[in-house]
C-alpha cells in the first residue's frame, strides 16, 4: 500500500512529540534513525574486554549522573549501575546488547539528535528574560510538585522501582520529620518548617543564583508555607509527626488514581500540585528567556506574572559532552555484550 510523504511526515512529527528524556520507543527509533546521518558516529574501540564497572561508570558518572544519577533520573532512566541502564527509561530500552549501532544511548551521547543529546547541548545566552502572563494553576505543568516530586522518589524508593508504595511514602514522612524536628520537640512551627526544609528538599543543582529559576534559597520559601498549610490538620499552627504522617498516607491513596498500589514520578507531580495551596503559585507563567551558559529556560511565573529568566548560575559548570573516543568505548562495551 502507497503511503504519502506528507502522512509520513505527519507520522513522523508525532512520534517525535511522544519521545521523551532520551528514551525511545523501538517504532520511533527506526523512525528517528532513518533522519539521522549514523556514519557521523564513531568507530567502536578495538579495546577488548570492556565492562560498565571497569571502563563505563567513570564516563556516565563524570557527565550523565546529574539528570540520570541517584538523586535525579529524568524520564525514569538512571545510568548509575549496570542493570539501571539495561532495564532502559520509560519508554523502553536505551541499549541494546552487541548492537550499538541501533542503540538509543549511543545516539544520545553521541549527540547526532540536537533534542536528545546527553548531556544536552549547550548554547551561549545572555540572563534570562521575563516570562510571559501566567494563567490558573492547574494539575500539570510547573507548580510545587515539579521541584518535590523527583526528590521525594528517590529518597523513599527504597526498592529502586522507580516507583513509591504506600509505606514507602508513609515512610518518607517520619524520616523528614526526623530531620525537621532538631530540637526533638515533637512539633514544628509554620517557620521552623520553611527554614528547614532545604534539610530534605535541597536546591537545584548549581547553588545561590543558579538552576532553573536563577534564584537561590531553596523550596521553603514559596513552597513551606503550603506544604505546612496542607499538613496541618487541626490549623492550630503546629505540625506534629503524626499530622505529617497522616497526610503522607492519604496522599498515597488520593494520588494513585489508577489504583496500582503505588505512586510513579508523574504521579506525584500531579498528586502534589493539586493538593497544595499555592500562595506565591498560579499556573504557569509564560517561560523564561534563554538562559546563560546553561540555556535552560526559568519557570513560569505565578498567576498574572512573567516566569523568571533561566540560565546555570555560577555553583557548577555544565556536564561536558563525551569525546569521540568515549563514545566508541560505549560502543565497545555494548557490541560486546554490555556486560
Amino acid at each position: 500500500m502507497l503511503v504519502s510523504n506528507e502522512t509520513l511526515r505527519v507520522k513522523f512529527i508525532m512520534n517525535r512529540i511522544a519521545i521523551t528524556a532520551i528514551g525511545l520507543a523501538t517504532t520511533t527509533w527506526s523512525i528517528l534513525a532513518a533522519e539521522l546521518d549514523l556514519t557521523k558516529l564513531p568507530a567502536p574501540a578495538t579495546q577488548k574486554g570492556v565492562t560498565y564497572a571497569k571502563d563505563i561508570r567513570p564516563i556516565f558518572e563524570a557527565s550523565c549522573f546529574g539528570c540520570h544519577g541517584e538523586e535525579r533520573h529524568r524520564g525514569d532512566l538512571r545510568l548509575d549501575s549496570l542493570e539501571a541502564v539495561l532495564k532502559g527509561s520509560e519508554d523502553g530500552k536505551v541499549v541494546i546488547p552487541g548492537k550499538s549501532k541501533d542503540s538509543p544511548l549511543v545516539i544520545a551521547v553521541a549527540q547526532l539528535d540536537e533534542e536528545k543529546a546527553m548531556p544536552p547541548k549547550r548554547r551561549p545566552g545572555g540572563p534570562g528574560g521575563p516570562g510571559g502572563p501566567g494563567g490558573p494553576g492547574g494539575r500539570g505543568g510547573f507548580g510545587p510538585g515539579m521541584f518535590i516530586a523527583p526528590q521525594m522518589l528517590s529518597q523513599g524508593d527504597k526498592n529502586s522501582d522507580q516507583k513509591l508504595s504506600k509505606p514507602e511514602f508513609t515512610a518518607l514522612a517520619d524520616a523528614w520529620f526526623d530531620k525537621l524536628d532538631t530540637e526533638k520537640a515533637g512539633k514544628l512551627t509554620q517557620e521552623q518548617f520553611s527554614e528547614r526544609l532545604g534539610e530534605v528538599l535541597p536546591p537545584p543543582q548549581g547553588g545561590p543564583g543558579g538552576g532553573r529559576g536563577g534564584r537561590g534559597g531553596g523550596p521553603g520559601r514559596f513552597i513551606g508555607p503550603a506544604f505546612f498549610a496542607a499538613a496541618d490538620a487541626d490549623k492550630d499552627g503546629s505540625l506534629t509527626r503524626a499530622e505529617l504522617k497522616n497526610t503522607f498516607t492519604k496522599w498515597a491513596t488520593d494520588f494513585d488514581t489508577d489504583k496500582s498500589g503505588s505512586l510513579n514520578e508523574e504521579k506525584l507531580r500531579e498528586g502534589l500540585n493539586a493538593a497544595l495551596p499555592r500562595p506565591n503559585f498560579g499556573g504557569p507563567g509564560g517561560p523564561g528567556g534563554p538562559g546563560g551558559p546553561g540555556n535552560e529556560r526559568g519557570p513560569g511565573g505565578p498567576d498574572g506574572q512573567g516566569g523568571q529568566g533561566g540560565g546555570r548560575g555560577p555553583g557548577g559548570p555544565p556536564a561536558k559532552p563525551l569525546t569521540p573516543e568515549q563514545v566508541a568505548l560505549v560502543r565497545a562495551w555494548i557490541d560486546q555484550g554490555a556486560k
